[in-house]
């Protein structure tokens, strides 16, 4: 972990972390999005195929609205 530099940093060291299996079968880092001073950070499972193709979170089936019936 980087002692300094911020999320820029933050997502440097999250780029190249080889410190557990979930890096194996991902071709880029999902780091996140919103804002850098929020009070909440809400976490979720490992990134989809959809997530991991575009690089960012909810991209897939999971940001979709849900539908109505």
């Amino acid at each position: 972990m980087p002692a300094r530099g911020g999320l820029p940093a933050l997502r440097g060291a999250a780029a190249g972390c080889r410190g557990c299996p979930l890096h194996r079968d991902a071709t880029r880092t999902v780091f996140g999005a919103g804002s850098a001073d929020a009070r909440v950070m809400p976490v979720g499972e490992r990134p989809g195929d959809q997530e991991d193709r575009r690089g960012r979170p909810f991209a897939g089936p999971a940001g979709s609205p849900p539908s109505r019936s």
